[in-house]
């Protein structure tokens, strides 16, 4: 009896500690993930993070192409009405039974067509800024004026010097009393301005004073230029072929990226103060509009078609190659077939573009 009890409670023993052994290894094979299991997750994961990445990739590139395009569209709009505006005020105070040559320009309007490397430029001639009053009256012949500053603007020998007396009559100082160590003229009754010529009528005492200038809109179209396809606003004297001036003063940008600008004019070319109907429609509309070379002898400008075209920096990818956006209003852009440019094919790139065009009728047609 004792003998079998002891081999009893041994067997028991035994299945106990069989129990906790696969008990123990059950829990021991729970413990962790298999390879299998790793490596699906890791696949999840890296599926996860790339579709994450390429997302934040494209709305970054999205964020840059409009920032660009909102910027370009911006700072050309700008530019634009600059340009339209000083269109709208070219000739005023320009004496006409004078006809003076301000910077060898004797027209308030002066074209030059496909001169700056297909590109147009123009050179606008205006008295729109008034400087001064005339302190004292004048008389038929007199030589010297004296005036009295309206601003802060100063005549100065030589490169302000050039001024129309309320559209009446026109001189150019020769010499004038300094202020301090500056080339500005001084005002007052005590200070002269020695004029080239005498007055050829008499001016009473309180008549404004403008100066007279020339300023011509023109691109930089050479490559190598560190300021290539600025829109630039030159006084005086430009060379066109590399849109400078006389001097790094005489240089005003006035935007960048400007891919093209063009113009086209409606003219009077019978002096019956009309513009002369080209197309035969007896009616006014862009088929009035010509180019220099096309002018008859004589023809005055009555109004401007101007066109700026806006290029960003880099590319827009929602744009295919082979369409042109900027074209979709219809809007004529004249000879944009220039050459001398990067892109002499503009259907090949993804760069976006804007496009302003607006007729401009002329306030003081000359």
């Amino acid at each position: 009896m004792k003998l079998n009890s002891k081999i009893k409670m041994q067997n028991a023993k035994l299945r106990s500690e069989t129990r906790n052994e696969d008990f123990m290894m059950c829990n021991l094979q729970r413990a962790g993930f298999t390879i299998v299991e790793l490596m699906v997750t890791l696949v999840i994961l890296v599926i996860t993070l790339g579709a994450v990445y390429t997302t934040y990739i494209a709305q970054q590139r999205s964020f840059t192409t409009q920032d660009q395009i909102t910027e370009s569209q911006t700072e050309s709009k700008i530019a634009f009405n600059i340009l339209t505006k000083d269109l709208r005020n070219a000739g005023y105070a320009y004496p006409v039974s004078v006809n003076p040559a301000i910077s060898g320009f004797t027209n308030s309007i002066n074209p030059s067509e496909n001169n700056n490397a297909g590109r147009d430029a123009l050179t606008l001639v205006s008295g729109s800024v008034q400087i001064a009053t005339l302190a004292l009256p004048l008389i038929i012949g007199q030589n010297q004026i004296f005036i009295t500053y309206t601003g802060n603007t100063r005549f100065n020998v030589p490169n302000l010097a050039n001024f129309s007396i309320d559209g009446i009559d026109f001189s150019v100082i020769t010499t004038c009393a300094p202020i301090g160590a500056t080339s500005d003229c001084a005002d007052g009754i005590a200070n002269a301005l020695t004029l080239n010529r005498g007055m050829s009528k008499p001016i009473p005492a309180g008549r404004p004073l403008y100066a007279l200038a020339a300023s011509t809109y023109c691109i930089v179209t050479n490559t190598s230029d560190a300021d290539y396809l600025d829109l630039r606003k030159i006084a005086g004297i430009a060379t066109l072929a590399n849109c400078s001036g006389a001097l790094p003063a005489d240089v005003n940008r006035i935007a960048e990226n400007i891919e093209d600008i063009q113009f086209a004019y409606a003219i009077d070319s019978n002096s019956d103060g009309l513009i002369d109907d080209q197309n035969g429609n007896s009616a006014f509309d862009p088929g009035d509009y010509l180019l220099p070379a096309q002018f008859p002898p004589n023809s005055k400008i009555m109004a401007v078609r101007v066109s700026i075209l806006a290029v960003t920096t880099g590319d827009d990818l929602s744009i295919n190659p082979s369409s042109k956006p900027y074209y979709s209003s219809g809007i004529i852009l004249e000879e944009n077939n220039f050459s001398g440019s990067v892109r002499t094919n503009l259907d090949n790139d993804r760069l976006s573009r804007k496009i302003w065009s607006m007729e401009v009728a002329l306030r003081n047609p000359r």
